[in-house]
C-alpha cells in the first residue's frame, strides 16, 4: 500500500492521465505542490512487502528522482543469517535494487522520492495552525521473536522530519479464527511465509478433514500422503494445441485387436473445402503418472 501511495503522489499529471484514475483525483493531484515523498519502513529492506516490479517502477518515474540512505539498505546480521539459512533470490534482488537507488545521483527531476527503513513514527508535530508540520521518528533494530520472525524494536535514537501530509499504510489487524493459532500481540495468525505454525512445536500445520479424535491440523512431517496424477506441461500443451486445431477431442489410433495404441500420435480428421475429409497426424505425448 505504501508503494502505491508513493507512486501516485510522485507521478506527473501526464502519467496519471494515462491510468484509470478518477477525474476529481486527477484534478487535485495536478495542482499538487508536493516536492518530497518519504516512504517509512519499520523493518529493513529485506522485509519490505512491496514486490520487485513495484520497486523497479518507483525508479522509473518521469517526474521524481528516487534515493535511499546507504546505511539503511545494508542488511543487519540477523537478516543475513536468515537469508543464508533460506536463500531467497527475489529478496536478494530487491535489496540490490534499493542499494542501487542509494548510489543513484539526482537528475534534476521536480520531485524526490526517499525510501527509509528501520524507522517508526512516534509523534506528529503541529505547525502552529492546527495542521501537521513535522514528524518524530525513532530508529529501530531487528530482533528475532520466539518463532524466528524478525520484528522491529525502538533504540531510543530519535530524528525530526519536516512534513505537511501523512498517510498511514501499515495494513490491518487480523481476526482470530476458531482452532487456528493466533498471536494476540501481533494480530496475525502464527505463520512462517504463509504456513500456519503449531504454537508449541513451531512446525508447519497442514489442513486435514476433521474426524473423531483428530485435531484441525497435524505436523507436515506426519501428514498422510496420497497418489497424485501429474501431467508434464509439454505433453499437455501438445494435446491442447492439437485439440484446438481439430475442434474436438483427439481420436486415438486403434490396434488390430481393438485396443488403444500406445504410440505418441493421434488422428484428427478435418473437412477440406471440396467436401472431402483429410486425416492429420498430430503429435501428442501420452501423459505420465507420478506418485
Amino acid at each position: 500500500m505504501a508503494a502505491d501511495v508513493a507512486r501516485i503522489l510522485s507521478r506527473t499529471p501526464e502519467e496519471l492521465a494515462a491510468t484509470d484514475i478518477a477525474d476529481y483525483a486527477l484534478e487535485a493531484l495536478s495542482a499538487s505542490r508536493i516536492r518530497e515523498v518519504y516512504v517509512l519502513g519499520r523493518r529493513g529492506p529485506a522485509q519490505a512487502a512491496f514486490t520487485n516490479p513495484e520497486v523497479r517502477e518507483l525508479g522509473e518515474l518521469a517526474g521524481a528522482d528516487i534515493t535511499a540512505l546507504p546505511d539503511e539498505v545494508e542488511l543487519d546480521e540477523l537478516t543475513r543469517q536468515a537469508l543464508e539459512r533460506a536463500p531467497d533470490r527475489a529478496t536478494q534482488k530487491k535489496v540490490e535494487i534499493l542499494k542501487e537507488y542509494a548510489r543513484r545521483a539526482p537528475t534534476g527531476k521536480p520531485r524526490r522520492l526517499v525510501m527509509r527503513f528501520l524507522v517508526s513514527p512516534v509523534e506528529l508535530r503541529d505547525d502552529g495552525t492546527g495542521a501537521v508540520g513535522g514528524m518524530r521518528l525513532v530508529r529501530n533494530r531487528l530482533y528475532a521473536t520466539a518463532t524466528g520472525t524478525l520484528q522491529p524494536k525502538a533504540t531510543g535514537e530519535f530524528e525530526d522530519l519536516p512534513v505537511g501530509l501523512v498517510f498511514r499504510s501499515v495494513g490491518y489487524r487480523g481476526v482470530p479464527l476458531p482452532g487456528v493459532p493466533f498471536n494476540d500481540d501481533w494480530g496475525v495468525i502464527l505463520n512462517d511465509k504463509g504456513r500456519v505454525l503449531d504454537p508449541q512445536t513451531k512446525h508447519p500445520l497442514v489442513g486435514s478433514t476433521p474426524r473423531a479424535g483428530s485435531s484441525v491440523g497435524r505436523p507436515a512431517s506426519s501428514a498422510p500422503t496420497s497418489r497424485t496424477r501429474w501431467r508434464r506441461w509439454p505433453a499437455w500443451s501438445k494435446t491442447w494445441r492439437a485439440t484446438s486445431t481439430c475442434g474436438r477431442p483427439l481420436r486415438r489410433r486403434r490396434r488390430s485387436n481393438g485396443s488403444s495404441a500406445s504410440g505418441s500420435r493421434s488422428i484428427c480428421r478435418t473437412r477440406t473445402g471440396s467436401g472431402s475429409t483429410r486425416s492429420k497426424r498430430v503429435a501428442a505425448r501420452k501423459p505420465e503418472s507420478r506418485v
